[in-house]
């Protein structure tokens, strides 16, 4: 069964792509054979600290900005220039470019259309509860219930920390000025999407909804600008801020309420929720308390799907039809398979690179032996 980074291909490169970047290899070897004769010929060892310091500092900027021109126009950089420098030993920038060259890279247009088809949003990280969504693959506590099918907290962790590493990795890439400004977006169903924290951020970013959301994403472009002058006002000023405070909230539960049920009126959602019920009715009449929230917890986790994780340079309009020969650095893909099927009824075909493997973790049922009500041991699933 798969996930959605299965339908996703790395973007490879074109032939100007790969002329230019045969272009700045060049130069960088040209560098490295310099360096080498002269080591030899005048037994000393150049690099950017020492007796050589000034010139080894000059080799360094120069090697670094042709590796910075070399990743920028085509996303990756030939192994030699990761493992170690023109000095001969690794330095700062190899470690960075090493890092960046873990999340695979592909055209913003394969995002967009996975939303188009799937009726998801792209909305950048701020405007999203990132936590409680992975708190939310936790699952039931075994502790209260004696039989049941839950999601480990270590899976929680997992793609917890992979977030971190992302973010971090990006972080450190724009610091060195290794990469462009970027921003992280993610790609998931609307019930991600919290319109209270874009309102709150500092930080206006743009959003994709998929075409078939037009209606809703047409009253957020008319509110979402009002909410944020009231917020602003609300900020800064004092006077009724308690009154202005209890009117934005109640804005907000409507925005939510709508948000909520059109998530739940997209065509696949419905189905899916629809069979997911047909079982939990059936399991009313068969199974015991504990197994019914087992079918709850699957409902949830099953309308959550697998969001991706992202970045693309901050100057990059996602909302735009421009932004489509972008790229994107995919991060994460997280969440539980999907039966193919469901897929192929989109109209999606896979692709299986395995370049995402990487970057993309799967929720996993395991099994375990657990007590039941009569004491008696049994498999379940968790």
């Amino acid at each position: 069964m798969p996930v959605l980074t299965n339908f996703l291909s790395v973007q490879e490169l074109t032939e100007e792509e790969v002329a230019l970047s045969e272009s700045y290899i060049s130069t960088i070897r040209e560098y490295r054979s310099a360096i080498k004769h002269l080591n030899k010929a005048f037994d000393i060892h150049i690099c950017p600290r020492g007796k050589y310091e000034e010139f080894g500092t000059l080799l360094y900027e120069k090697e670094k900005a042709t590796l910075v021109e070399l990743f920028k126009s085509s996303g990756c950089i030939p192994e030699e220039f990761i493992n170690s420098s023109c000095f001969g030993d690794p330095m700062p920038y190899n470690t960075i470019f090493g890092n960046l060259l873990r999340y695979p890279i592909v055209g913003v247009e394969q995002l967009k259309r996975l939303a188009d088809i799937l009726s998801f949003v792209i909305i950048p990280i701020n405007y999203v509860d990132i936590d409680k969504i992975f708190n939310m693959y936790i699952g039931v506590d075994s502790r209260d219930i004696k039989y049941s099918y839950y999601y480990e907290a270590a899976y929680s962790y997992t793609i917890r920390r992979a977030f971190g590493e992302f973010c971090d990795t990006i972080k450190e890439g724009v610091e060195t000025n290794c990469i462009n400004p970027q921003t992280i977006y993610i790609l998931a169903p609307l019930s991600f999407y919290d319109a209270w924290l874009e309102v709150s951020s500092e930080q206006v970013s743009p959003k994709y909804f998929s075409s078939k959301l037009l209606s809703l994403s047409t009253t957020l472009g008319l509110l979402i600008p009002t909410q944020r002058n009231l917020y602003k006002i609300a900020s800064s000023n004092s006077e009724n801020i308690r009154e202005m405070k209890q009117t934005m909230d109640a804005n907000f539960q409507m925005l939510k309420q709508s948000i909520e049920d059109c998530h739940r009126r997209i065509n696949w959602v419905e189905r899916m929720v629809s069979n997911l019920q047909s079982q939990v009715a059936s399991l009313q009449v068969r199974l015991h308390e504990a197994e019914l929230k087992t079918a709850e917890l699957e409902s949830m986790i099953y309308c959550l799907l697998d969001p991706i994780i992202f970045a693309v340079d901050s100057d990059v309009d996602i909302s735009r039809s421009s932004s489509s020969s972008a790229r994107a650095r995919i991060g994460l893909c997280f969440g539980p398979e999907m039966p193919l099927d469901f897929f192929v009824e989109q109209g999606l075909t896979t692709i299986f690179d395995k370049r995402f493997d990487t970057v993309t973790e799967i929720l996993q049922p395991k099994i375990s032996i657990i007590e039941t009500e009569t004491g008696k041991k049994g498999k379940s699933k968790k």
